[in-house]
């Protein structure tokens, strides 16, 4: 019995340890500006899921402020900072972790002339489960854009 409570106990603090690792790996990535803050492609209005993200395109010529109000809700968000940016660039671009391992994904919002482009993409891995579609849309509902 005590032999079996020790395995399962030395099992719980491997796991912990390996968790922790994958966390300490995740959120100390290096995310360079240059390389994801970027605007691009663009794409025509609609909605463009990929592997590993979500392009979502509005047409936003009656609603001059529907960019300025989706940069409010990113800057909201939680897990959620900015990396690089203005509204007054017209490309904003914010990384947002996972609530565990801290992951991190990133979004970049910027003008197309009348269409408001907003791409969000993981850096990790193959598949994002469509966290950024929900976050995404999540984000477009809140600033009134949907």
């Amino acid at each position: 019995m005590r032999m079996s409570i020790s395995i399962a106990l030395a099992v719980l603090v491997g796991f912990a340890a390996a968790g922790g690792s994958v966390a300490f790996w995740a959120r100390s990535l290096a995310l360079p500006v240059d390389r994801y803050h970027v605007s691009g492609p663009s794409k025509p209005s609609g909605d463009h899921p990929f592997t590993g993200g979500f392009h979502a395109v509005r047409d936003i010529d009656a609603d001059p402020g529907a960019f300025d109000r989706l940069v409010e809700v990113a800057d909201a968000a939680p897990r959620t900072e900015r990396l690089a940016g203005s509204p007054g660039a017209g490309h904003v671009s914010f990384v947002t972790r996972s609530r565990v391992f801290g992951f991190p994904d990133i979004t970049n919002i910027w003008r197309d002339g009348d269409l408001l482009q907003i791409r969000g993409h993981l850096v990790v891995g193959k598949s994002d489960m469509g966290v950024n579609e929900r976050r995404i849309r999540g984000w477009l509902d809140a600033a009134g854009i949907g």
